[in-house]
């Protein structure tokens, strides 16, 4: 495929290699033998969420790398990046959750998310447990919430410099220009 795309494959055999290692994983092989309809990849989401007697909505759209239904459902993120704390995708991985729920909402079943780091060797699938599906709604109204009074005054709230380190934010340095970002 990278020849295909013009791609010399020898300047991406770290690439290859941890995606190889990838599709010879326990959820790689899963994947690989999952039934016809129960693997779905780039699977489009929307959510819309409110709240009871509230004027506006919020809507959330996003794209599942991949998503293995059987008697769970599997949310799999690929990061092309050294495995790292899942932390720091934690509202990334919680609305692919939700999202997950939503979408079998006719059948539900346990969901659990994790992230494959593609540039680890081995390329660990990561898990990170999702915050409750109420918590998950509740999280990105009140974050469209604040998205949305910033922008109508031009204030906007900061997160604490401790919480921006331990997530690794890469805007530390524009909400807070008198730290260190280090």
């Amino acid at each position: 495929m990278l020849a295909l795309e013009g791609e010399d494959p020898a300047a991406h055999a770290e690439v290859i290699d941890a995606a190889c290692a990838f599709l010879d994983s326990p959820l790689g092989r899963r994947m690989a033998e999952a039934r016809p309809g129960r693997l779905h990849r780039e699977q489009p989401f929307t959510l819309r969420l409110s709240r009871p007697a509230a004027l506006s909505e919020l809507l959330v759209r996003g794209q599942i790398d991949a998503l293995v239904i059987d008697d769970e459902v599997t949310v799999v993120d690929y990061k092309l990046s050294q495995a790292r704390d899942t932390a720091r995708y934690a509202a990334q991985l919680d609305a692919y959750a939700l999202a997950a729920h939503e979408l079998l909402a006719e059948a539900p079943r346990p969901v659990r998310t994790g992230i494959v780091f593609l540039r680890t060797k081995g390329a660990p699938f990561v898990e990170r447990t999702p915050a409750p599906p109420e918590e998950t709604r509740e999280r990105l109204l009140d974050a469209g919430m604040a998205i949305a009074e910033g922008r109508r005054t031009g204030e906007w709230p900061q997160v604490e410099p401790a919480r921006c380190r331990e997530i690794g934010c890469g805007f530390i340095r524009r909400c807070h220009p008198s730290i260190d970002a280090g």
